[in-house]
């Protein structure tokens, strides 16, 4: 994404990500046109998320992509925190594996480089801490919405929902792309898209299709199919594996070796991801309902802010 992004502009490319996102599952859109219901939660869902990917695509313009990396990861202990404000009640267990987790991201992250100095603004770093609030508070309301809607595996009203949002999403952006391009007077490059006049050549593609196909409409799909078993709190400490599986991947295509602070990063993330997971099955043996699907759900509408 950074290197794209510093080819085309976070707006342009997040326009065209997030349009071929939409695209993808264009085909359930219907069903978020006659079901009011799920047609506004997909719109207030995909706001939510656009604010997210605005400030993570504006941060990465201002910091190194090593900074953004570790403070999204914040998502993992912000989610939580968030869900203990509006009134449930937080495990200690998930705490405990909230924290041990995070401190496998700093090591990870900043032990690999991720905080030299250079390229790396305060303005940046904020902007990314707060998109990972904002991402928390969409894995939140995502929750809520599954349970409110009663939505199954797999049917059509999931599927549209992840469609509206997309949509939303693709919407948010390509406004953002075209008003950049009207306040920065060059509309030259938007004339062009507009009447076909384009070197496919020079656009994105391939970088395009796997974060708009893959990593966004695919893991928001995922993201939905997850949390109707599993709790916010729980899917955000799942997600603080995501650097291990940047390594991991780093090491397999781009031949990376890894060092000792990432064996002991990856060995303190999975460690804090196996213990909360071990922690719900504990829980539910001994009787304690901390699952979601146990408890009845939260109504988030008369709490400020959320």
């Amino acid at each position: 994404m950074k290197g794209a992004q510093d080819e085309l502009g976070p707006w342009a490319f997040s326009a065209g990500r997030f349009t071929i996102a939409a695209l993808a599952f264009a085909p359930c859109l219907p069903v978020a046109f006659t079901d009011a219901a799920v047609r506004s939660a997909g719109i207030e869902l995909g706001a939510i998320a656009s604010l997210g990917y605005a400030l993570q695509a504006w941060g990465l313009t201002q910091t190194s992509a090593g900074h953004v990396a570790f403070l999204g990861a914040f998502t993992v202990l912000l989610t939580p925190l968030l869900a203990g404000l509006g009134g449930r009640i937080i495990p200690g267990r998930t705490w405990g594996a909230t924290a041990t987790a995070m401190v496998g991201i700093a090591i990870l992250e900043l032990g690999s480089g991720g905080g030299d100095a250079a390229g790396v603004s305060v303005a940046g770093d904020l902007s990314a801490f707060a998109a990972a609030a904002v991402f928390a508070w969409q894995i939140l309301r995502t929750e809520h919405h599954i349970r409110r809607l009663s939505l199954g595996a797999g049917s059509p009203r999931a599927l549209g929902l992840v469609a509206a949002q997309l949509a939303t999403l693709a919407g948010c952006f390509c406004a953002a792309a075209a008003l950049e391009a009207a306040l920065s007077g060059d509309s030259l490059p938007l004339r062009n898209l507009l009447e076909g006049h384009v070197d496919v050549k020079q656009l994105p593609l391939l970088s395009w299709l796997y974060t708009g196909v893959i990593s966004t409409a695919g893991t928001l799909w995922l993201e939905l199919e997850a949390l109707r078993d599993v709790s916010a709190p729980d899917a955000a400490l799942v997600y603080s594996t995501e650097p291990v599986w940047g390594a991991l991947t780093a090491v397999l295509l781009l031949g990376e070796r890894w060092g000792p602070s990432t064996y002991a990063g990856a060995a303190l993330i999975l460690a804090g991801s196996v213990v909360g997971q071990i922690g719900v099955e504990e829980d539910a043996v001994d009787g304690v309902k901390t699952e979601v699907k146990d408890t009845p759900p939260i109504d988030w509408s008369d709490t400020p802010g959320l």
